[in-house]
């Protein structure tokens, strides 16, 4: 990596002494079996299916749903009215809402709003009871895919709103971006009926209704169940230019299913040109907006991705240095809370590693540390204590706080480095007065800095560890 790419400011703001620690081969070097496998794929399997049993076994569906349990052999899919109002109500609550109605407002032009006033608060409410109440005794419930790369809100609003001035892109009401392809489960429209509510695998929330299309049960199951695919192991990609295309935008950890030959074939035919040489055939719904005429027999289009781009035909093996590797590959990207302005946040940066070994992790830290089964430490009170656990941990083993996710390096010195998707951390000066670093990327840094919820350094704030350190799922 070359030095000169990375602002001096921000190595005087990290206190780094040593700038290799912005280069993945420093921390790769360092240990001693960075190439051994530490979950073969049946072993990943495993794991996968021990976390769907788990989040299942406490209620928590919605934040991660098995696509593949026998859950799809029913011939018909419909659920009870007041099982839905509670799946809409965990994500959308009376409480955010008045939390929301009390704080300063911006738009994404960072311009302070009063649109979520007292006023409008009871006015959305009373249009959503009254949405609540008109609502059949049983919802039916439709497959479908995404179209495009599109935004999961915690309601069915357009507009961005942010409490901050200094970064109005970031969405409050963003719950998780998806990318195109992804499957979903369509339930309800809105009382506008400008947005549906859908369970992805990782989350539930409302998509606009051009964001996605609904198929047959058969097409889902065979989307899914296909066997010739791509992993997005590059951060972010998108799909070539080309007449009567919109791009694609997908990122790190993303499936995509490929076309054969024969549908490329068929599908370019109509376009009346050639497939672009030199690049994957992506095989995915087509958007609305595009004419039909140039769909293929079963819905699906053939979008070109260049073979230029890091993607590879099957997952990555699971060892400490192709971890590292991928983390260092989104150094540097805006942070994004909810996948707001199609960054991540701290629990979307692990997923999204995660994702390119086939290891799916919960979207949201409380649950990637309570529900993920390799061993566990929790953290007492005691610094020397706290200093001691982190000496038997690894690089790529995980730490936690409140409300966030951590991923460690190693111990250089006497400091403990991490590297992580954050906001804002502080740091303290010489006559004890903190100083706040409005930061919003991925970066990294050692546990000796302060956090922004409390007067703690971000060392005395780790709550627990998971280690990957051994782990066996046979």
């Amino acid at each position: 990596m070359n030095e000169d790419s990375i602002c001096n400011s921000i190595y005087s703001i990290l206190n780094v002494d040593n700038k290799a620690v912005f280069d993945p081969t420093f921390w790769i070097d360092r240990l001693e079996e960075a190439s051994s496998v530490l979950m073969e794929p049946v072993e990943i399997g495993n794991l996968n299916h021990k976390i769907a049993s788990r989040m299942q076994e406490h209620q928590l569906e919605n934040y991660y749903f098995n696509f593949n349990s026998s859950y799809f052999l029913e011939k018909e899919r419909k659920v009870e009215k007041d099982l839905f109002v509670k799946e809409m109500e965990k994500i959308n609550t009376l409480q955010n809402l008045m939390e929301l109605s009390t704080k300063d407002l911006y738009t994404s032009w960072g311009r302070k709003i009063s649109t979520l006033n007292i006023e409008s608060l009871y006015k959305y409410l009373s249009n959503f009871e009254n949405y609540k109440k008109k609502l059949p005794a049983y919802i039916q419930i439709s497959f479908g895919f995404t179209t495009k790369k599109c935004s999961v809100k915690s309601l069915p609003i357009a507009k961005k709103i942010s409490n901050s001035p200094n970064f109005p892109f970031q969405d409050l009401l963003a719950l998780t971006t998806l990318s195109p392809g992804e499957p979903i489960l369509v339930y309800q429209k809105s009382f506008d009926s400008r947005w549906y509510f859908v369970q992805s695998y990782f989350y539930s929330g409302w998509i606009k209704v051009d964001d996605f299309i609904t198929v047959s049960r058969e097409t889902f199951i065979n989307y899914l169940s296909s066997d010739s695919f791509l992993v997005v192991t590059e951060s972010k990609v998108e799909t070539e230019d080309l007449a009567h295309f919109s791009k694609l935008k997908f990122q790190m950890g993303d499936k995509i299913i490929l076309a054969t030959e024969i549908e490329t074939q068929q599908f370019y035919s109509k376009l009346g040109y050639c497939f672009p040489e030199g690049c994957y055939p992506l095989k995915i719904l087509f958007d609305r907006s595009v004419d039909k005429s140039y769909k293929c027999e079963d819905g699906f289009a053939v979008y070109p991705l260049s073979g230029s781009k890091e993607v590879k035909r099957d997952f990555l093996a699971f060892t400490r240095e192709n971890i590292i590797k991928q983390a260092f590959k989104m150094l540097g990207e805006r942070y994004g809370w909810g996948g707001s302005n199609d960054n991540r946040d701290c629990s979307r940066f692990i997923m999204d590693i995660f994702k390119t070994f086939g290891l799916y992790l919960p979207r949201d830290s409380k649950y990637q540390r309570t529900m993920v089964f390799p061993s566990s430490f929790s953290f007492s009170s005691y610094i020397s204590e706290r200093k001691t656990i982190l000496d038997k941990l690894l690089a790529v083993d995980l730490l936690f706080m409140k409300g966030h996710v951590i991923m460690y390096l190693g111990k250089l010195k006497d400091k403990y480095y991490v590297i992580h998707q954050e906001s804002d951390f502080r740091r303290k000066n010489e006559n004890g007065v903190f100083k706040i670093y409005d930061i919003h990327e991925t970066f990294v840094m050692d546990l000796l800095f302060y956090s922004m919820n409390s007067n703690l350094t971000y060392l005395e704030s780790l709550s627990s560890a998971i280690t990957f350190k051994g782990v066996k799922f046979i």
